[in-house]
């Protein structure tokens, strides 16, 4: 197993398990058992393969819990790390004024300082490009110390990627390879190495400079060789195939006729007699039953085949009419083709 595939299972089963406890502080919330759910809480704060969504989830828990327990700044400093990484929250279910409370004061110091945020600074669609540069605002997450830059000077393509130390007035100038364009996202890492924050993304990239043109080389000609088919061909290919089909659905006639008539005769030879050879098993209607329809059956079967031998006759004709092409010369006549 490589080192790649371990490691991700140990990030998923990290975060299933951040997962699981998150649940476990919920169902002590439920419980009353607010104690032993900041506890957890605590816990889960400080696990690093935890989502941002979970991470979002954990503050929202925190605060309710902090506010519960009557530790309003707790419950406030909870709230405004949760709106900052997430500006459009909102509570799925009520809560009392004693949880609302820091929660509106959080909202007031988001209004105030703004979530956590990240500008580009270099303009798009400029002539030149000699840097990559963005702004980080911290909001209330002031220990985010790390930008993760995915950068590519190609239209389309994979991601270089890069860990960019924030310096302290947020601001990161990167030198480019590329006078002409570059793209990029950047992911903010705060202090446990946790994504908490996007902008842009593989799909729809920061741009700056002038998008080189994608170049389209045509296609060579494609190249096929080609047998001209005679006139003929396509006028008795059609019915030459009709034909045969009618001889092999004649055949089967023939053959079911045949077959039919052969057991009659057969189950007719078998019946019993007297010494007077009075058919004595049966009635003598059913006798004269098998009796004729041995005979008609049979010569059924006679006339199928005779016309599936016709008909397979005139298939082969078709299919050799339809090979061959006459032409004028000025020597005579030429025939050409080549049978099937």
């Amino acid at each position: 197993m490589s080192m790649t595939v371990l490691a991700s299972m140990v990030v998923w089963a990290s975060t299933a398990a951040g997962g699981e406890s998150l649940e476990q502080a919920r169902a002590l919330t439920q419980e009353l058992k607010y104690e032993k759910a900041a506890a957890i809480l605590a816990e889960l704060r400080r696990d690093p393969a935890l989502t941002r969504e979970q991470l979002g989830a954990v503050y929202e828990l925190t605060g309710v819990v902090a506010a519960t327990l009557k530790q309003p700044a707790k419950a406030a400093e909870a709230f405004t790390k949760l709106l900052s990484l997430m500006p459009s929250h909102q509570f799925t279910s009520s809560h009392s004024p004693r949880v609302m409370t820091p929660y509106y004061q959080a909202k007031s110091a988001l209004e105030r300082d703004g979530p956590l945020a990240i500008a580009q600074n270099t303009g798009a669609g400029d002539p030149a490009v000699t840097r990559i540069a963005f702004s980080v605002k911290n909001g209330a997450l002031h220990q985010i110390k790390v930008a993760r830059l995915h950068r590519s000077w190609k239209p389309t393509g994979p991601f270089d990627v890069i860990d960019v130390t924030l310096q302290p007035s947020a601001q990161v100038d990167l030198p480019s390879s590329l006078e002409r364009y570059v793209r990029w996202w950047v992911e903010l890492i705060d202090d446990l190495g946790r994504s908490v924050h996007v902008a842009g993304s593989p799909e729809a990239p920061f741009e700056d400079g002038v998008k080189p043109s994608l170049v389209l080389t045509p296609a060579p000609p494609l190249v096929t060789s080609h047998t001209p088919t005679a006139p003929n061909a396509n006028r008795f290919m059609a019915p030459a195939i009709g034909v045969s089909a009618a001889a092999v659905a004649s055949l089967g006639v023939g053959l079911g006729f045949g077959l039919s008539a052969q057991g009659a005769r057969r189950e007719f030879e078998a019946l019993s007699a007297d010494a007077n050879n009075v058919v004595t098993s049966i009635t003598r209607a059913q006798a004269n039953d098998l009796s004729n329809r041995a005979q008609v059956h049979g010569q059924i079967a006679n006339v199928a085949f005779a016309a599936a031998g016709g008909l397979a006759i005139a298939a082969g004709v078709l299919f050799v009419v339809g090979a061959v092409t006459v032409s004028p010369t000025p020597q005579g006549v030429q025939v050409t083709g080549t049978l099937p």
